[in-house]
């Protein structure tokens, strides 16, 4: 009931009210758990595929990488929680949606009591399992801190490489038209082991080396490493890590920075990326870039 001005009365406000507007607010799964553990009925509220569905969309907004599995979860959602618009669904589907849930339907079953059966059965088997998009979300935060890349991943972005000030490429890295706010180089992963690659204002660190056509690439078999092959010979060896807060890829070697979203400019490099801070950010870079640790 509202009142004379339009205003909504306490009388408005049920606990169901006032809990999809709470939900609405939530951003993170920390804060999901923290109102999942109030009551029995907070932990049934929060446990859905409509609120783990909107903690997906802001967990992930600003992630340059999330699993494109994890994404048809959320996307798709749960095949049989959309098939639960019973309403609209024929006598003989509640048959068989009936069946699919192992309920015995005595006789001639009308479809209000179908429905009434259906929604029994859901509401004793909800806590069973759990919402896949909170499976989604669960899943891509474990992923995050995988440091392992496969050919496909690696073959998908066009990689951003800026040479280092602190290794062995320094002399080079004094010419790197990164450091002078001028772009990163982009190189491209092929699946048939080519790679291909520009630098901006027509510079090349390697144009003294003869490459020509002849530049590839090796995953190792666990995928932790990349092995570049220059002129057909043995190069650097790139290993894999994962920005703690975009989620995104990186390679890094003693001499080389890669990253697979634009690379942000010296100005506005955040702290993960700078030299210094290369080696927390992956301690296999600390070993020789010719020999894997």
């Amino acid at each position: 009931r509202r009142g004379c001005r339009g205003m909504l009365e306490l009388s408005d406000l049920s606990p169901f009210n006032v809990s999809d507007i709470i939900l609405k607010t939530i951003q993170s799964p920390q804060q999901l758990a923290v109102v999942a553990s109030v009551s029995r009925f907070w932990k049934f509220s929060t446990d859905s595929e409509a609120v783990w569905r909107g903690v997906c969309r802001a967990l992930w907004a600003d992630k340059v990488f999330v699993p494109e599995s994890l994404k048809r979860l959320v996307i798709e959602g749960n095949t049989a929680q959309k098939r639960l618009d019973l309403q609209k669904m024929s006598a003989e589907a509640l048959y068989g949606l009936a069946r699919e849930h192992e309920l015995v339907v005595e006789g001639c079953c009308g479809k209000a009591q179908l429905i009434g059966l259906i929604r029994d059965k859901e509401a004793e088997t909800r806590f069973a399992g759990q919402p896949l998009a909170k499976y989604a979300c669960q899943q891509s935060i474990i992923d995050s801190r995988r440091k392992s890349i496969t050919a496909e991943e690696l073959c998908a972005p066009t990689w951003n490489v800026r040479l280092r000030k602190d290794g062995p490429l320094a002399p080079l890295a004094a010419r790197d038209p990164w450091w002078f706010g001028k772009g990163t180089g982009t190189f491209i992963f092929h699946p048939d082991g080519l790679l291909t690659y520009s630098w901006p204002e027509n510079w090349d660190p390697f144009a003294n080396l003869n490459l020509d056509d002849d530049t590839g690439w090796v995953l190792d078999s666990k995928g932790c490493w990349i092995t570049l092959l220059l002129g057909g010979r043995q190069g650097p060896m790139e290993h894999i890590a994962r920005h703690p807060v975009n989620w995104g890829w990186v390679l890094v070697s003693a001499g080389t920075c890669w990253s697979s979203w634009p690379m942000p400019t010296l100005a506005e490099l955040d702290p993960y990326m700078q030299d210094a801070k290369l080696i927390e950010l992956c301690p296999a870079a600390s070993f020789s870039p010719f020999a894997p640790p």
